[in-house]
């Protein structure tokens, strides 16, 4: 009896190993498989184009979205199709066709004498004049609106004007300081990640007026070390145009993303300044 207990127990042990073994095979894909993108455009005077493609786990998991409107977002996982945009918006034109193509039941009319029907001469129009009343209420209810929000935007400014020295205090704190230059750095390992590996620019810009091109080509002059050999754009002083095209690719982990958000939002002045800003508005609710 307990021989075969004990096999049970064996066999039941090695299933959880075997599901525990997948589980974390499967984090570990998630987490550290890259996620590859790419994306392209081109922008003319007439019209622009934007197309960004996403491939996960050899291609198992896709994404895709083109623009212009109405834009079509594609989403699939092997060779099914797990979200379609174009789809959502066939079945709204569906809805709304079928419901203005239902036709109104008209209710059978009896047939009334020509004597009981009055002449047009007897008969007025009834002319419908427009109701000033209504116009006026809703120009009301607008510029009610308005005031409202530039009361609320007036309110907060002056509340910030009031405590500026709490929060000049504040962002003069070690503490603060210390907090910001870890942001810094966290949020620029997360974009270092995110930036596109490979980048080609192929741009005409012009701001319509020449001297404002040029001091924006000097900057791209001084950074075109920087930048390399694959973007090159061409000013233009007489007009303002923007047209080009471009292509950029590049791949990151899930893993890094989440491991650098993580520690910033454990750093423990993170939560010192919370708790700061708690306690001043605590003590201005009293």
């Amino acid at each position: 009896m307990l021989t075969i207990l004990f096999k049970i127990l064996g066999i039941l042990g090695i299933l959880l190993l075997v599901l525990l073994g997948i589980a974390l095979t499967v984090i570990l894909l998630v987490l550290f498989f890259p996620l590859c993108y790419k994306a392209s455009g081109q922008k003319s005077a007439d019209e622009m184009r934007f197309s960004v493609k996403v491939r996960w786990l050899f291609g198992l998991v896709r994404i895709f979205y083109d623009y212009p409107q109405p834009g079509k977002l594609l989403a699939k996982v092997l060779f099914f199709t797990v979200y379609d945009s174009s789809n959502e918006r066939k079945e709204k034109k569906n809805v709304s066709t079928g419901k203005s193509s239902k036709k109104a039941v008209v209710p059978p009319t009896t047939e009334i004498p020509q004597e009981a029907v009055p002449s047009a001469s007897d008969s007025q129009p009834s002319v419908k004049e427009p109701i000033p009343e209504q116009k006026s209420t809703k120009e009301r209810g607008f510029f009610n609106k308005i005031r409202y929000t530039v009361g609320k935007i007036c309110d907060k400014i002056k509340h910030i004007l009031n405590n500026i020295t709490f929060y000049k205090d504040l962002w003069n704190d070690p503490e603060t300081r210390g907090l910001l230059r870890h942001a810094g750095n966290r949020i620029g390992h997360i974009l270092k990640s995110l930036r596109p590996r490979k980048l080609e620019l192929t741009a005409r810009i012009g701001t319509g007026s020449p001297d404002t091109t040029g001091y924006l080509y000097g900057i791209y002059g001084m950074i075109l070390p920087q930048l390399g050999k694959d973007i090159c754009i061409t000013p233009d002083f007489e007009q303002a145009i923007l047209e080009g095209n471009f292509k950029t690719s590049g791949h990151f982990t899930l893993a890094c993303v989440l491991f650098h958000t993580i520690c910033l939002l454990m750093d423990k002045r993170l939560k010192l300044l919370q708790h700061k800003i708690r306690q001043f508005q605590n003590k201005e609710k009293e």
